[in-house]
């Protein structure tokens, strides 16, 4: 349930992204995932990260595309933190 909702609120926001990158931390796996716009916008601007583009199937709501980051990975930290502008310990945005 607690799942559902943060995809609920992911795909909210994702729905009028037209400028943002938006990062959610996964603590269970310790990856950053970015959904959607956020995806498609971040494979732009970090052309490495497009072997990280998956599809991922939330039942009840949609097959969402999705790019993993491992900020473990020097070169994914590296060119994530040189964008970002916002950050907690579950949430990112980056400038685009």
């Amino acid at each position: 349930m607690i799942m559902n909702t943060l995809f609920k609120n992911i795909l909210v926001k994702e729905s009028d992204n037209d400028t943002s990158v938006h990062l959610y931390y996964f603590a269970e796996s310790d990856i950053w995932k970015a959904y959607e716009e956020s995806a498609m916008r971040l494979m732009n601007l970090i052309p490495m990260l497009k072997a990280a583009l998956h599809e991922v199937n939330i039942p009840g709501l949609n097959v969402l595309r999705c790019v993993d980051i491992d900020l473990n990975r020097k070169e994914h930290h590296n060119a994530i933190l040189q964008y970002c502008i916002s950050m907690s310990d579950d949430y990112m945005e980056l400038a685009v």
